[in-house]
C-alpha cells in the first residue's frame, strides 16, 4: 500500500436462501459490510446471488467443476473494480476525515458454497 493509504475492510458472507416461494429456485446471496467503519448500526449490503447448481442433474466431478466456474465469474464480476483499487488504492470521501486514499481488502466468513 501506498503511504498513507488505510485499509478498508470489506466483510463478506454467504448462506443458502430460497429465491422463490414455490422453493423451485435457490441461490447463495453475496453480503457484504465495511467492517471497520465506526457506526452504531452495522448495515448487511446484498451484492449478488450465486445460483445453486443441483448435483444430481450431473455426476458429482461434473457438478463441482461448474459451481466452482459459477462462483469465479460471480466473484470476478462483483469484485473487479474492487481487485484493482486493492493494488492501486481509491480516493473516498469520510465525514470525519475528508478525502482519505483507501485500500479494500475482503474478509470471508461462513462462506458456504456446496
Amino acid at each position: 500500500m501506498r503511504a498513507g493509504t488505510r485499509m478498508l475492510v470489506l466483510h463478506l458472507y454467504s448462506d443458502d436462501t430460497v429465491l422463490s416461494d414455490s422453493g423451485a429456485v435457490s441461490a447463495y446471496p453475496l453480503r457484504m459490510t465495511i467492517a471497520n467503519v465506526n457506526t452504531k448500526m452495522e448495515r448487511w449490503v446484498t451484492l449478488a446471488y450465486i445460483p445453486r447448481v443441483e448435483g444430481k442433474l450431473l455426476d458429482k466431478r461434473k457438478a463441482q467443476e461448474v459451481r466452482s466456474e459459477l462462483l469465479q465469474r460471480v466473484l470476478h464480476l462483483t469484485f473487479r473494480n474492487t481487485i484493482q483499487a486493492s493494488h492501486r488504492g481509491a480516493w473516498m470521501d469520510l465525514h470525519d476525515c475528508g478525502r482519505v486514499r483507501m485500500s479494500p481488502k475482503v474478509l470471508l466468513t461462513n462462506m458456504r458454497y456446496e
